[in-house]
């Protein structure tokens, strides 16, 4: 049963910004990969609290922020605002980077799949992460497709829970349980 989790998303990235304004004072020097190692991994620990956990999802595993080819949370999908302009990005091969156009999304034509919020101020204290990163899948594809992403604005895109079907169609591979809170 599909069922909207923005609202965990909003909260995940609400705990995140002040986080990296504290921790980007502490860089050793400009680009300090030991502090986004650091930030990414407490990113894990607050994307499971804020996003998984509080929505009784299991089963579920976040790529680490800046993989160079980060991968897909399937039962996550993405749906921007109608209208809303979009960025596609073709990775350049393994020497990294990006190649990148401003393109629609039709929902009949691609399937956007969550993988993470984004930002491109890598090293600014005041980063937003004003982007969804999503896998960007086309529709029609039978099998391996081409590694495209799209940067969705994150104040607009709704994300949503559908847990994929088992084989045979019954039960489900990922968990998707409610667990309510209780009163004191």
């Amino acid at each position: 049963m599909e069922r909207e989790i923005t609202s965990s998303i909003q909260e995940y990235r609400s705990v995140i910004q002040p986080l990296w304004r504290t921790l980007s004072g502490y860089a050793l020097e400009e680009y300090d990969w030991d502090l986004c190692d650091a930030f990414a991994d407490l990113c894990d620990r607050i994307f499971q609290l804020t996003v998984l956990r509080s929505n009784g999802i299991s089963g579920v595993k976040k790529a680490r922020q800046y993989d160079q080819f980060p991968a897909e949370i399937p039962a996550f999908v993405c749906s921007p605002a109608p209208g809303a302009e979009t960025l596609l990005l073709i990775p350049r091969g393994s020497e990294g980077g990006w190649t990148s156009r401003v393109e629609n999304f039709p929902p009949e034509r691609w399937r956007l799949l969550f993988v993470d919020l984004y930002d491109f101020g890598l090293w600014l204290p005041d980063r937003t992460f004003a982007y969804i990163l999503a896998r960007a899948v086309p529709v029609e594809s039978a099998g391996a497709s081409p590694r495209y992403y799209a940067l969705l604005p994150a104040d607009t895109t709704r994300v949503l829970f559908r847990p994929p079907r088992r084989a045979g169609g019954k039960g489900r591979a990922v968990s998707g349980n409610v667990r309510r809170k209780q009163s004191p």
